[in-house]
């Protein structure tokens, strides 16, 4: 992707680059509820929020979801959903992002016209896997493990500057640096052609009350 453009177009927004994606993890803050959790979320600086919380029930978490969805209109931010499309859809959030696992031609398939406008991401540990994103549909991906993570032991292989930057220059849509990145990194990993960072703990850290 070029990274000579100082934004990028996503869903309803156009987002100043470097975009700061944000991922959520409660289990940095053990102690407070949800809603308390993704209130912090968005008092953050960050452009995309991914509501990414197993665990929760169904009804706790669609009403996280429904929660989430009026703070990203009422503060400007993109809101999405992880794994859970249908739930995505139906809330009508921003959109939803799929697990390098996900088979995103029949998630596509099964919402059909229910995608317009949305925002669909992906996750991928390879080359390989953001062609094969980006030739499904995919409207950007998260490439990790950029370098170690901080927050939790990985089981792909480290990909580095240079893998990054390869695959920033083969795809054209953006592409976003997750895995050991913050705010110390994010002038390198966009000098290589990310679009931005992702993480837990960027966000997290920022958030702290500490």
């Amino acid at each position: 992707m070029d990274n000579s453009s100082q934004s990028i177009e996503l869903g309803r927004s156009r987002i100043t680059k470097p975009v700061k994606y944000g991922i959520s993890d409660r289990k940095f803050f053990p102690g407070i509820d949800p809603a308390e959790y993704l209130d912090r979320l968005f008092e953050s600086s960050a452009d995309f929020i991914q509501w990414r919380e197993g665990g929760l029930g169904s009804s706790v978490n669609r009403a996280i979801v429904k929660r989430g969805v009026e703070f990203a209109r009422e503060k400007s931010r993109l809101f999405i959903v992880n794994s859970d499309f249908d739930l995505a859809v139906e809330e009508e959030a921003d959109g939803f992002h799929l697990k390098s696992n996900q088979d995103l031609p029949s998630v596509l398939d099964r919402i059909g016209g229910r995608r317009s406008g949305m925002i669909v991401g992906k996750s991928a540990h390879s080359q390989e896997e953001a062609i094969t994103a980006e030739a499904e549909g995919a409207d950007y991906i998260t490439l990790s493990p950029i370098f170690e993570p901080y927050s939790k032991e990985t089981d792909h292989g480290l990909l580095g500057l240079t893998k990054l930057r390869s695959v920033a220059q083969i795809l054209t849509i953006p592409v976003f640096a997750l895995g050991g990145v913050d705010y110390s990194r994010m002038g390198v990993v966009c000098a290589a052609g990310a679009a931005g960072i992702a993480g837990t703990t960027w966000i997290n850290t920022e958030i702290s009350p500490d």
